[in-house]
Order: structure tokens, then sequence, then C-alpha cells
């Protein structure tokens, strides 16, 4: 799904000027996602990806967060859990302020949360015996 961010042209979404007209008529800019993305974040709903309870902002600013952004090697470590509490973060903050997920996929942090979720799903199943 968003493993293609390699492919050419492969974009996330767009920016697009939206107009709502309730209470008053207002124009502002906001990102569309396109199909990939859409699913990709009803997949993270639909699979328990996604934390209810939990206080995103104020994890997303404690260093345990900084670390995964920022330091390769936590990633590297990082737990099934910690890989969910970042799926939260980016998914909800999303959802507030436009462009979150957006900035998490042109960083490059969308594809390493993937990636390590991928490394994980494969460490189970050579301990459960189904490569």
């Amino acid at each position: 799904m968003l493993s293609r961010r390699k492919e050419p042209g492969f974009e996330l979404g767009r920016w697009e000027e939206a107009t709502f007209r309730e209470p008053r008529r207002v124009t502002r800019r906001c990102f569309c996602f396109t199909s990939a993305t859409e699913a990709f974040v009803r997949a993270v709903y639909e699979n328990g990806w996604l934390l209810w309870g939990f206080d995103w902002i104020k994890w997303g600013e404690s260093p345990e967060a900084t670390a995964l952004r920022e330091d390769p090697e936590a990633m590297r470590r990082a737990s099934p859990e910690q890989l969910t509490r970042l799926l939260t973060l980016y998914v909800r903050e999303d959802s507030v302020w436009d462009g979150a997920l957006l900035a998490a996929f042109e960083s490059g942090l969308l594809i390493r949360i993937l990636e390590r979720a991928a490394s994980l799903a494969s460490e189970h199943q050579v301990e459960m015996g189904t490569s």
C-alpha cells in the first residue's frame, strides 16, 4: 500500500482549496488523501493499530516518542505497542491538523514504522514455525 512510495508518481494525497459555508463562507487548504492512503488509514482503525483513551498529544512530546522519530536504533528495537502509539499519534494528529500524516510520510517515518512492523511480523512467523 504505502510501500509504493518509491514508485514514480506515488502520492499520499494533495492539497486542495475547500470552501465551507456554515456559519459563514470560509475557504482554506485541506489535504485530501488518495484512495491508497484512505485504505491505509482504514486498515489502521480496523486492525487495532489505533489506541483509544490514549493521550497522544502528551506522548508525542515525550522522550520516547522523540527517540522513535529521530533515532534509527530506537526504531529498530520498537515494540508493537510503540508502533501503535506512533500510528495513533499521526493518524489522530492528521484528523486535527491536515498534513500531519503527510509530514510523517515525507520524512520517511511512516515507512520506517511499516518496515519495523513487517520485521516484527516476520520474526513472529519464524518463532511460530510458519516462515
